[in-house]
């Protein structure tokens, strides 16, 4: 498979040089259609036989009063994965809330990541009224 030359400055784009375009975004489809010979494991599963999965969910934490240095637990279910997953979260803090400034100086720690569970603590850094959503998303074997 071989690079497309790049057009020369206002040089018109004729009919061979789109079909070159074409034909090496086809090539490209077609070397990466079969993933399983490019992912063949991941933490030690092996992907051949195995489908890799995607999952999302929102924690919502409302709380009238919180304090600065002061620590919440938050608590996620996941589904359908038979490893821990890769997983990432994150703190969103939703214009129109019930929140002060204080939800814009949180930290986010995760503490535990299984097959169905994802723990971690929120820390905040000012104090005051707090609504926050914590995305977390996760990907792994089904």
């Amino acid at each position: 498979m071989g690079l497309i030359s790049l057009p020369e400055r206002g040089q018109p784009l004729d009919v061979n040089y789109i079909y070159e375009m074409a034909n090496q975004i086809y090539e490209l489809q077609k070397a990466t259609t079969n993933t399983s010979t490019n992912i063949s494991r991941i933490n030690g599963v092996g992907t051949t036989n195995n489908r890799v999965i995607f999952y999302a969910n929102s924690v919502s934490m409302t709380y009238p009063n919180v304090i600065s240095g002061e620590s919440r637990d938050f608590e996620a279910t996941l589904q359908g994965f038979t490893t821990p997953p890769l997983v990432t979260a994150t703190v969103l803090n939703p214009a129109g809330a019930t929140s002060s400034t204080a939800g814009d100086n949180v930290s986010l720690v995760l503490t535990l990541v299984s097959n169905d569970t994802v723990k971690g603590k929120i820390r905040f850094g000012t104090p005051g009224p707090i609504s926050l959503l914590i995305n977390i998303m996760a990907i792994g074997i089904a």
